[in-house]
């Protein structure tokens, strides 16, 4: 319970953390309004706290511990798109507040929490996952100032996705 106390404290954009029937876990982005942490405890590897299935290649060692952490970070993720970090407006045309995300498609200028490198909007090439265990190298985005769409065509959701399964794998590995 702690740890949930630390998430909360640390990810203003989270007002509450439920259970309910469903996906493992569940967050809804939306730029605006704080983020619902919803977690079904009716599987038994999530009861259980114990090894699952893969998701995005990564297999889970202790599965409430890896959701929890995995749905704070995409919490993170919808905090990060709305908010101002001393990003610079390059284009006039976007030049509003928050200007960490000026196209509002959750590919942000600055990523204070590693990893840092998914989630960056730019062309760069980058590798991300669409669930559960499909992994696309190379996957290029619009850039800033360009929105890219979180699903059909551009599939920023695979981009959120694979950041919040290395998130959550690196710090439940370093936090046994």
């Amino acid at each position: 319970m702690a740890r949930l106390a630390i998430l909360r404290w640390s990810c203003p954009k989270v007002s509450q953390y439920d259970i309910r029937r469903g996906p493992p876990g569940l967050t809804t982005i939306n730029h605006t309004s704080p983020t619902k942490i919803l977690i079904n405890p009716y599987y038994k590897s999530v009861r259980l706290n114990s090894t699952s299935v893969p998701d995005c290649n990564i297999t889970p060692n202790r599965q409430f511990s890896t959701i929890i952490l995995h749905e704070a970070r995409h919490a993170y993720q919808d905090y990060l798109s709305s908010v101002d970090l001393g990003a610079d407006d390059d284009d006039p045309i976007f030049e509003f507040d928050p200007d960490n995300d000026d196209d509002q498609d959750w590919l942000v200028d600055i990523v204070p929490v590693a990893p840092s490198n998914i989630l960056i909007d730019s062309q760069t090439p980058r590798s991300v996952c669409e669930r559960p265990n499909t992994i696309i190298d190379n996957k290029t985005y619009n850039g800033e100032n360009s929105k890219d769409l979180l699903d059909t065509p551009d599939f920023v959701r695979y981009a959120l996705e694979m950041d919040a399964a290395i998130f959550a794998d690196t710090h439940e590995n370093n936090n046994p």
